[in-house]
This record gives C-alpha cells, sequence and structure tokens, in this order.
C-alpha cells in the first residue's frame, strides 16, 4: 500500500496509525510514536495532548506495525497505542475488555491532530537516528514474553508473560526489564529481536533483567 500511495497519490503528506487502543488503563497511558518523523509533529501532538493523559513520545519511525512500510517509503508516520496486554492475540481477548471512554477519548485526540496536520502547506519527512537503515531479524526462537514497544533507553520493559513458555519457565515476570541474553545486550525492542535472531531452538542462555532496581540473573532454555 505504501508504495501504491507513493507512485499513484503523491501529494500524501502522512500516515496515522491507530494500533491497539481499546485497553487505556487507569492512568490513561498512551504511546505516540514517529514524533520525530517531521519536524511539526512534536508541537502538534503535545498541544492537542487531552487533560489527565500521561503520554509518552517516541521519535522512532519504525516498529512491529503497519506504519513501518510507510516510514521506509518516507512518509511521515505517527502512531498510537495503549500497550500490550495478556490477552494479545488470544480468544480471550473479548470486547467487555475495552475501555470504550478511552477509545472514545484517543480517537478525538486522533482527529485534532489529523486536522491539524492537514492544514500544514508542506511536511518535511526526516529519517529518525536510532532506526535508520535498521530491518527486523528473523528468528527461530521465543522468549514468552509481551514487550513495551516504547524506547525506554535502559532495556526491555516487559509488559507481560506467557504462561509455559521460556520466560515464565525461569521466573521472568511481567514488570521486569531485559537487559541481556547471553552476550548480547538489549536497549530496546530492536536490540531483543537481533539477541533472539541468533539463538536455535534448544540454545540455553543466561538472561538478565532488572527487578526493583536491581540485577537478577536466570538460565532459559529456548
Amino acid at each position: 500500500m505504501a508504495e501504491t500511495l507513493k507512485t499513484y497519490y503523491p501529494n500524501v503528506v502522512a500516515m496515522i496509525n491507530l494500533d491497539m487502543i481499546g485497553r487505556l488503563d487507569k492512568d490513561k497511558s498512551l504511546v505516540v510514536g514517529g514524533i520525530g518523523t517531521a519536524p511539526e509533529f512534536s508541537a502538534i501532538v503535545t498541544k492537542n495532548k487531552p487533560a489527565g493523559f500521561n503520554v509518552t513520545l517516541d521519535n522512532t519511525g519504525q516498529g512491529p506495525s503497519d506504519h513501518t512500510s510507510f516510514y521506509l517509503k518516507d512518509i511521515p508516520v505517527l502512531y498510537f497505542f495503549t500497550g500490550t496486554h495478556n490477552d494479545y492475540h488470544k480468544p480471550s481477548d473479548d470486547e467487555e475488555k475495552i475501555n470504550y471512554y478511552g477509545v472514545r477519548n484517543i480517537v478525538d485526540y486522533v482527529f485534532r491532530v489529523s486536522n491539524e496536520v492537514a492544514t500544514l502547506d508542506k511536511i518535511e519527512f526526516t529519517k529518525t537516528a536510532m532506526n535508520a537503515g535498521k530491518t527486523v531479524p528473523k528468528y527461530k526462537v521465543t522468549l514468552g514474553i509481551m514487550p513495551d514497544y516504547t524506547d525506554h533507553g535502559d532495556g526491555l520493559h516487559i509488559d507481560g508473560v506467557t504462561e509455559n513458555r521460556p520466560a515464565h519457565a525461569a521466573g521472568i515476570v511481567e514488570g521486569d526489564i531485559l537487559v541481556k541474553i547471553g552476550d548480547c545486550e538489549i536497549k530496546e525492542v530492536y536490540g531483543y529481536m537481533d539477541c533472539l535472531s541468533k539463538l536455535s531452538v534448544g540454545d540455553e542462555k543466561e538472561v538478565t533483567v532488572i527487578r526493583d532496581g536491581k540485577p537478577l540473573t536466570m538460565k532459559v532454555k529456548f
């Protein structure tokens, strides 16, 4: 689709991606990514922020969602995300768990941002430094965690752990910060995927997490 847009609709100025916005938590935590892909985005997103929301701004234009292909075609992107949860990709992800009040407020927020973006004469695409030239590696193993895709800079924050998978068996829990698999250091989600790509089924590695401010090392069999 991104290639089609660039070819047949060259006047497209931006792509806005609403990815998993149905589980706004009690702290009203929302990640808005792609801020660094256009100079105007930070001010627009900040000015239109809903009252009481805790919005985390993420500069990067790439991530494990639909906006990445547009970013790679030099189209500025924004993505809105309320975070992963334990029902992700499971039949238990039922409609009664949706925060409809939160969805309405996020959609109103996106509407205001979109309207303001549409009034701009021109938007300059900016390649984000952290992900410039990065690709998503292929991997054969899984740890069994739900990562926080925000770049916190101190490791991969774990939003959830799947039962009966390697992380759960090793004692890794929600809230841990993953910083190392074997000798492979992890700063964010791309580092995590790069570390996984170097492993094969059956490998055993020492995995280091930060829990309550202290490092813990445990052995994990993948």
